[in-house]
């Protein structure tokens, strides 16, 4: 087949749903909330592309279990240990607000200090 197939487009959209779940939370948003956020939007994901391709129902599960997996391994192998991800990473420091603002976590404290 020609041209970049739907698993690619996964990959892709993958790789990029870290830097969309940082944008999207708040520095001082606890682990939990980024670690949702980011399970509906690889949810989204797979099953859009499942639904698009006319995967089965029974394989749409390891849809979303692929891009979460490297959304996953993008985000501790790649986009945080380059310091544009997590909770001390750029996009966090440069975007204000976002879900799971309160201010109380480790790094809200240090927003609001610094």
């Amino acid at each position: 087949m020609n041209g970049v197939t739907p698993e690619w487009w996964q990959t892709l959209i993958g790789v990029l749903l870290p830097l969309v779940t940082a944008l999207a939370t708040a520095r001082g948003a606890s682990p939990a909330v980024k670690a949702g956020l980011l399970a509906v939007l690889a949810t989204l994901t797979g099953a859009a592309s499942g639904i698009a391709t006319g995967a089965a129902p029974s394989e749409l599960f390891s849809e979303v279990v692929m891009v979460f997996v490297v959304a996953v391994a993008t985000h501790y192998g790649f986009w945080k240990p380059t310091t544009v991800t997590g909770s001390a990473g750029a996009i966090q420091r440069s975007v204000p607000g976002g879900l799971g603002y309160g201010g109380t976590g480790r790094h809200g404290r240090q927003a609001e200090a610094g």
